[in-house]
């Protein structure tokens, strides 16, 4: 499936005004980019736009922490961000937060290389279901590396003594490494001390590598017109010599299986993993066309802890073509091409989203060189570049390219905080003051409560431009949040109070709904849609039982900026509530009076996007809103929500008249969630929370 990119009308850049890129992603394939930019187009004007608040991507967050030599090019970056040329724009997300319709009013081109967020799968029984222990290799090295999203991970390294790892490529090596490895030695490193503390309590003694087949070293073998030297009596001298050595009784101990084919993961009734059954294969064929084909025979091997290493995909952004049969960005040496194999003006494409997720920073670096040169010679061979849709006046479309200075203002109307370089440099300096304390390059920060090492989530306001102190939405929230106690609600734990803001210290969720989707793809399983929407309701009864309306709906409820006290007879409120495409339509009408039902309208859209994996209604102004809601509500189809005869009565919640659509506390009462409430009532099912 090929996904199809916005269109822009064009114009020719003029080589002599500042050529205004925007490069979407701060990791190596990004900052290489930039440095092949400055150095050898140096009319180049650059801003790098990154979702965290920190910049170099794989660099920190990808790379073992015993490998301090591979992170050296971080000093290269470094002098590339100081170039007056580059700005650095941090914590924001592109895609959500900033789109490329507001980039393409004031750059020339951009450059997408914001590499690869998710994982591939296995496609085998129980893959997807809620057995504990069982994690991406992505995922676990975020985790000890501090990746903000997975600092809260918590893998149980007490409960089992063997580790199976899927997989024999670098990243498996590197997690079966840092599993194995003397807690000493590690903690000299740049681990985070928070993973420090469970792997030092560890009881992983046992690792096991499993993979299909040597996958790299049979592809060297069978290179076409080339031979394969190797000196055997080396070999066997060092073999020989290690085999005395290797037969020591150790402590642990780590093992390579080859031909295994997963298909099963075995949990017990705990919901931990109990083990993995495997196929084991065998190879047929000619020399050179060797395949792994199964011999019937089936292996299960116990373990407490999986890690599937299996490589990572990137996903698709709006605007941009994306082949998702190869996982890339359509491309002709890093110009991105659009549906047909045309040449999409001033957009370009570099690192693992122009190759697929592959290859180690050297070969990025590499290949963010051509996408440069592949921009420069564009520029000098005068191919067209981006420009607004509306623009009647090339000259004037020319003097609107502005850059980050046109965006920035654009992002704090939004009210997103951006991170600049020198802020991340004020980061980095207490990062390294606090590792020079504790023997270690320097210890990654995420916010943590001081007293308790829990990782929290700050949400600051500034008051330097409020007239009348702090804003209502704020002292809502709080007011709010202080009374709301309840495990699917987010816990404001205090608040921080100075002069010129004011921060509130919240509990720390690991990811929203929308990220959570994308990281599966948009496929979930029936149980656990159940489960979400149990908690999505379970919360919004809550809440309407504390006569609050939510207006926002999430899992765990959570910004309650926007939302209401009620009393009866409900009050007229405001009408701008609720992210677009969950609002309901009394509301998009312009009714200034409602009550409950608008939470409950949002918690079925929600509801029919975990089912279907997109959203119900995904309007782009209000009109279009009403008119997708006109069109659809009543007769959906198995086309445009999948699996829809096998879902609840979702038209109760659903309803054009507010007073006609079902309350959350009746919903939770629908046979559809009887198996939920019974593990519930039970206490032997711990559903996930988001």
């Amino acid at each position: 499936m090929l996904i199809k990119t916005c269109r822009f009308a064009f114009i020719t850049t003029s080589n002599e005004k500042p050529f205004r890129l925007a490069v979407i992603g701060s990791g190596p394939a990004g900052f290489y980019t930039a440095y092949h930019m400055l150095k050898k187009y140096p009319n180049t004007l650059l801003d790098m736009y990154e979702a965290l608040p920190i910049p170099f991507g794989l660099v920190r967050y990808g790379v073992a922490p015993d490998h301090p030599e591979v992170k050296k090019v971080q000093h290269k970056f470094d002098e590339v961000a100081q170039d007056p040329r580059f700005t650095f724009i941090g914590n924001v997300k592109y895609g959500q937060e900033l789109k490329i319709t507001d980039l393409s009013e004031h750059y020339d081109a951009m450059v997408f290389s914001y590499g690869a967020s998710q994982d591939k799968t296995l496609g085998i029984k129980n893959e997807d279901s809620s057995i504990k222990n069982i994690f991406s290799a992505r995922i676990f090295v975020g985790w000890y590396n501090g990746l903000p999203q997975y600092r809260n991970l918590k893998p149980d390294l007490l409960y089992t003594d063997t580790a199976i790892i899927i997989g024999h490529g670098n990243v498996a090596l590197d997690v079966a490494r840092i599993l194995l490895m003397d807690i000493d030695e590690l903690s000299k490193t740049d681990i985070t001390e928070y993973a420090l503390e469970i792997l030092r309590k560890s009881r992983i003694r046992n690792v096991i590598l499993v993979s299909f087949t040597s996958k790299e070293l049979r592809e060297m073998m069978n290179l076409p017109n080339t031979r394969f030297h190797t000196d055997f009596e080396f070999l066997k001298t060092e073999l020989s010599t290690y085999s005395e050595y290797i037969s020591r009784n150790r402590e642990k101990s780590w093992t390579l299986k080859f031909l295994r084919s997963p298909i099963e993961f075995i949990m017990k009734e705990d919901q931990n993993v109990h083990s993995i059954k495997f196929n084991v294969n065998k190879l047929e064929g000619p020399i050179g066309k060797r395949i792994a084909i199964p011999t019937g025979i089936i292996e299960e091997i116990e373990t407490g802890l999986v890690i599937k290493s299996l490589g990572y995909k990137s996903v698709p952004l709006n605007g941009v073509p994306f082949d998702e049969k190869r996982g890339i960005v359509p491309n002709k040496g890093g110009k991105i091409l659009d549906l047909e194999g045309n040449e999409v003006p001033g957009l370009y494409v570099s690192g693992w989203l122009k190759t697929g997720a592959h290859g180690v920073i050297a070969t990025t670096m590499n290949d963010a060189f051509e996408t440069a040169e592949m921009i420069i010679s564009d520029i000098q061979s005068n191919k067209p570049m981006i420009s607004p849709k509306n623009t009647e006046n090339k000259e004037n479309t020319e003097n609107m390219k502005l850059g980050s200075k046109a965006i920035l203002p654009i992002l704090h109307n939004r009210g997103i905080r951006t991170v600049s370089y020198q802020d991340w440099k004020k980061i980095e300096e207490k990062e390294v003051e606090v590792g020079k304390q504790r023997h270690k390059p320097r210890e990654k920060f995420g916010t943590q409560n001081r007293d308790t090492n829990e990782v929290v989530a700050l949400k600051r306001i500034r008051l330097d431009n409020e007239e009348e102190g702090v804003p209502c939405t704020a002292i809502r929230e709080i007011s709010l949040l202080k009374e709301l106690k309840h495990a699917n609600i987010v816990r404001l734990y205090d608040v921080l109070h100075t002069e010129k803001k004011l921060t509130l210290v919240f509990e720390y969720l690991d990811s929203d709904l929308k990220k959570f989707l994308d990281t599966y793809g948009g496929d979930l399983d029936v149980l656990t849609i159940k489960q979400l929407m149990y908690q999505l309701l379970k919360g919004i009864a809550f809440c309407h039982e504390h006569r609050v309306l939510h207006r926002k709906g999430e899992l765990k409820l959570a910004d309650f900026g926007l939302a209401r006290a009620f009393g009866i007879p409900v009050r007229s409120y405001s009408h701008e509530v609720v992210t677009l495409w969950y609002r309901a339509p009394d509301v998009l009408m312009g009714s200034r009076q409602y009550s409950t039902s608008i939470d409950v309208w949002s918690a079925g859209c929600i509801f029919a996007e975990m089912a279907s994996g997109r959203p119900l209604f995904p309007g782009s102004s209000i009109k279009d809103q009403l008119l997708r809601i006109f069109k659809v509500l009543g007769t959906p189809t198995e086309d445009t929500w999948p699996r829809v005869s096998q879902l609840p009565e979702y038209k109760k919640l659903i309803e054009y008249q507010p007073e006609k659509r079902i309350n959350a506390e009746d919903a939770l009462k629908h046979l559809y969630f009887e198996e939920i409430r019974k593990k519930e009532t039970s206490q032997q099912h711990h559903s996930p929370s988001v």
